[in-house]
């Protein structure tokens, strides 16, 4: 990847993660889990009388995102579920949204299919 793509790259991120600020969301960029997974931004939403939310964003500015995108980030988010489960009280499922961030097209047969993942991926254009 070049510095050019690299840079565009970051600046697409920081715009996601500004959107997701102003809707509420304590916005981390360039999120490293426990297990290494990076996550281009990552929220948390709520307080200790209500549950939290989470946000796990991928980033794709590129004319098409595709499965391998969308197989990869799910790897993350689901690790984050599972680490999640074990806290989450009375069995409940844990409040994680996954979305890819994108600015290109995204197939109707990948929508669906990431829809059926755990957690379920959200398509979201920039």
């Amino acid at each position: 990847m070049g510095i050019r793509s690299n840079y565009k790259g970051i600046v697409f991120e920081r715009k996601v993660a500004k959107y997701y600020r102003s809707r509420g969301w304590d916005v981390i960029e360039d999120w490293h889990m426990r297990d290494g997974h990076q996550i281009d931004v990552y929220g948390v939403q709520g307080n200790g009388l209500s549950r939290k939310g989470y946000l796990l964003v991928e980033c794709k500015d590129k004319p098409r995102v595709t499965k391998v995108d969308v197989t990869s980030f799910s790897a993350k988010a689901k690790a984050f579920w599972d680490a999640q489960e074990n806290v989450v009280p009375f069995g409940g499922a844990p409040n994680v949204y996954a979305v890819v961030a994108h600015t290109g097209e995204v197939s109707e047969e990948l929508r669906g299919w990431s829809a059926m993942l755990t957690p379920p991926i959200i398509f979201r254009r920039f």
